[in-house]
């Protein structure tokens, strides 16, 4: 099969749209999408730059000349200075217009974080807007239903550990009663502090009407 070529215009345009996708992924409201995002992403990183770098050592044994044409290349030279693994000067500077971030700013590699999925109840046996506190795989977990759908935050008020199924709601708000902090139940965001926020579980539901929620550790 011939291979796909783009110009260096093009890839130019490829690189950008990653680094644009890469901020739309920032800014998920969803603290567990975005804990996923950065995890993936790390490991791709790992695994490009472990590849690469091992290549680039062959090169330089085997075929020393080899380098130069690569120093030259916007594609190839722009690919091995974003994971610091040629020296040209040009091509360094591509790569830092670029955005990407270097090796020393590379932080400890985000573990794979597993989701196990606890049975939680019935549906039908929680009553609207009542909160509910439940132990589920080793996490305290806050469960409330509105029009039917339910929510799982953490059962904690934001830094601390006081309880909040003794809170109140106010719409998709919940209250908490030693505070007065106001939580999106669909997020678990902090209005009161944006950028801050409880942690907030999946809920899937069943056929029967029994649901799980999804705990991740």
């Amino acid at each position: 099969m011939k291979p796909v070529y783009y110009t260096d215009e093009e890839y130019q345009e490829i690189l950008e749209g990653v680094e644009q996708l890469t901020r739309e992924a920032e800014e998920l409201p969803y603290p567990q999408a975005k804990e996923l995002v950065q995890s993936l992403l790390q490991y791709l990183d790992v695994m490009h730059r472990e590849a690469l770098a091992r290549l680039t050592a062959s090169i330089r044994k085997a075929h020393p000349g080899l380098e130069e044409k690569i120093h030259s290349d916007f594609a190839a030279g722009t690919l091995f200075s974003l994971y610091d693994l040629l020296e040209s000067g040009e091509s360094r500077r591509r790569a830092s217009r670029m955005g990407f971030v270097p090796l020393e700013e590379v932080g400890i590699l985000t573990p794979v974080r597993q989701t196990t999925w606890c049975e939680a109840g019935q549906l039908a046996n929680f009553d609207e807007e009542q909160l509910y506190a439940k132990e589920l795989g080793g996490a305290n977990v806050l469960i409330v239903k509105i029009d039917e759908h339910l929510y799982a935050l953490q059962n904690a008020c934001i830094d601390s550990a006081l309880p909040m199924q003794f809170g109140h709601l106010e719409g998709h708000h919940l209250i908490c009663p030693w505070h007065g902090c106001r939580y999106d139940l669909t997020t678990g965001a902090l209005l009161d502090q944006p950028g801050k926020e409880i942690h907030s579980y999946p809920v899937r539901m069943a056929p029967d009407g029994s649901f799980q929620v999804g705990i991740t550790k």
